[in-house]
């Protein structure tokens, strides 16, 4: 069943990091079904190639290979942009790193990893659509954040601190770019099925997974889940929402 109109983002230049598997991979796919022109980020140029070929319209989206853990990699990405793929009107900020370790175990270079993927790439992104000509008036930024930023879970501390950060710099941002009509919100995810979900059901038990799933009273969610709510807040449909973290977990928060 088809829950949007198919011209729901007609027209709209979107930038979606994490584009090559998972969640963002998804999300490329939905955003293209309803008219989307899309700009796919991330480090496997295979894989993005892969994605852009599932789409509608392949040849109106473009491929940008880039590891938005190096530093400022994410600016210089959007100010290099072709001139015809601006101003966007939409990024899905997916591309990040899940780290599992007790804190006696988890060094610095493992919080620098998992942030540096996530919350400095956001900062990055952010800088370069400061600039002029960049976004366009009411383009709407989505940080994919995670349920972890505000319960906490034994072995979680670097990635729930990473997420966490994202909740801090949507409501600055918010304000900061409301001026110009540009809004910033961050989705709160639960469990979604994924390949980084499969990743970390293979370390689990029968048991551990049933308890896992338990904790979401309406179950472990689904990409399409996440792609119907990302499709809402970029349209025009959702242009008085901004500076919001937004749950999404089945009822995992709600305990």
């Amino acid at each position: 069943m088809e829950v949007f109109n198919k011209n729901t983002l007609l027209n709209k230049k979107i930038l979606i990091t994490g584009a090559s598997s998972g969640i963002g991979a998804y999300c490329a796919k939905e955003f293209a079904k309803y008219g989307a022109e899309l700009i796919l980020v991330g480090r496997n140029d295979i894989k993005l190639n892969e994605v852009r070929s599932s789409l509608e319209n392949p040849k109106l989206h473009l491929v940008y290979r880039a590891d938005l853990s190096e530093i400022d990699s994410g600016f210089e990405m959007i100010c290099n942009l072709p001139e015809e793929k601006l101003p966007l009107d939409g990024i899905f900020h997916s591309a990040g790193k899940e780290l599992i370790k007790p804190i006696n175990l988890t060094k610095s270079s493992d919080y620098k990893l998992v942030f540096s993927s996530t919350v400095e790439a956001a900062i990055s992104i952010s800088r370069a659509l400061a600039k002029k000509n960049i976004v366009a008036k009411n383009a709407s930024v989505i940080f994919m954040s995670s349920v972890a930023a505000i319960s906490g879970t034994p072995g979680l501390s670097a990635y729930s601190a990473s997420k966490a950060a994202l909740i801090g710099l949507t409501k600055s941002l918010a304000l900061e770019f409301a001026p110009r009509q540009v809004r910033f919100n961050t989705l709160l995810s639960g469990a979604v099925e994924s390949p980084m979900h499969d990743r970390l059901l293979k370390n689990l038990s029968s048991k551990s997974i049933d308890e896992y799933r338990s904790r979401h009273p309406l179950g472990f969610g689904k990409k399409s889940d996440i792609s119907n709510l990302s499709t809402f807040l970029i349209s025009d449909a959702s242009q008085w929402i901004t500076g919001s973290s937004i749950c999404i977990d089945g009822g995992y928060s709600a305990r």
